[in-house]
């Protein structure tokens, strides 16, 4: 029998080989990265039209941006560059973005409060490099619980163009929330949202409805269970628009049905409508989903009454990366395929898209990585 030092001594052992095994395991974080695209000219030749280079801390926060275009030559020409900053917790807290000449442009402040919600966005423009204007952004505020009270937009003017504010009941579930949004040369829209939900705070069931101009137009009525939705009835002016129904598998869509109230799509370009009762019946849309054994999506397809209008096929590699992604999309006659590779930490290094088999663009990345503590 093992005395208490040995236990002791072999648990110590384990503990500590499994926290090496870990290390080895564990993907390093990215210090740079160069983004390339090259997209063909006339005679079909790849020619670069665009880098970004990007630095990243070891938290994996972005804190250097900064982007090269073709100049007349063909030759990369820096055009902008954003500088971040962060807080010791990772919050971002500054933004500063200069322009092809490394003139400071523009600078964004982000301001937290005590509780570690971000509660303020200034904004800064310059003139030459000199300050020239002040404006908030974003304001949100909170209740003393640290919930969200009322949140804010505004343009650079300080007119608010967005609005929010959430109510709760005593268990801090929200219930209602009430939103409106207006933009300049564009009506004004409301939004108001009821949710409903059982003893033990899981959603059953949510009722939103979009008013435009101080009319109704557009009414949601989604129903839950396992706080997933599983049946969502769309109006249109009083008028139901469509219904989806969502089937699940582990908490994975599987398929979705949509019932369309709107007057029949054309499946092809060839196929012409013509005007009749028989055309303003329901379309019933289906989208299937179907996995492999490691729950990766390897085909997806979408019909209407039946036919088949878009396919979405994939293709993995033995560590679970994405290799290759075909859409075809029977409407716009159009196929699209893309094309991915993997350097040895499983991070993207080449992304080639075609279209009808013809190549449209390609992309290209590199990366540098902090070495492991």
């Amino acid at each position: 029998m093992k005395s208490g030092n040995q236990i002791y001594t072999t648990l110590i052992f384990w503990v500590c080989l499994i926290a090496t095994v870990s290390t080895w395991a564990q993907k390093p974080a990215i210090k740079f990265m160069r983004q390339e695209k090259y997209v063909p000219n006339d005679d079909d030749e790849l020619n670069i039209s665009l880098r970004i280079e990007q630095t990243y801390n070891r938290y994996s926060k972005i804190t250097r941006q900064e982007y090269f275009y073709p100049d007349q030559k063909n030759e990369l020409r820096s055009d902008r560059k954003r500088i971040h900053s962060y807080d010791s917790r990772g919050r971002h807290l500054n933004t500063l973005e200069y322009n092809k000449d490394n003139i400071l442009e523009f600078e964004k402040k982000i301001i937290w409060d005590s509780k570690g919600n971000k509660t303020r966005v200034e904004n800064t423009e310059y003139s030459d490099g000199q300050q020239a204007r002040v404006s908030v952004s974003y304001k949100l505020e909170y209740y003393d619980n640290g919930n969200k009270k009322n949140e804010q937009y505004f343009d650079s003017n300080g007119k608010t163009i967005r609005n929010k504010v959430w109510h709760y009941n005593r268990e801090n579930e929200v219930i209602r929330s009430e939103s409106w949004v207006n933009l300049k040369n564009k009506p004004k829209k409301e939004i108001k949202i009821r949710y409903s939900r059982d003893r033990n705070g899981n959603l059953l069931r949510s009722v939103s409805i979009e008013k435009i101009n101080q009319s109704i137009y557009r009414k949601d009525v989604r129903i839950f269970n396992n706080n997933f939705v599983i049946r969502w009835k769309k109006y249109i002016k009083g008028r139901l628009e469509s219904v989806f129904i969502n089937e699940y598998r582990d908490s994975v869509i599987i398929r979705t049905t949509k019932r369309n109230k709107r007057k029949i799509t054309p499946i092809s370009p060839e196929k012409k409508v013509k005007k009749s009762k028989r055309n303003t019946k329901e379309e019933i849309w289906v989208t299937n989903s179907e996995y492999d054994a490691y729950g990766n999506i390897v085909i997806t397809t979408q019909s209407v009454d039946n036919e088949v209008i878009h396919v979405s096929q994939y293709e993995y590699d033995d560590y679970g990366n994405c290799i290759k992604k075909v859409e075809v999309d029977k409407i716009k006659n159009l196929k699209t395929e893309e094309q991915f590779e993997y350097d040895d930490y499983g991070n993207i290094a080449k992304k080639t898209l075609f279209k009808n088999d013809k190549i449209a663009s390609r992309e290209e990345f590199v990366y540098e990585y902090f070495e492991r503590r």
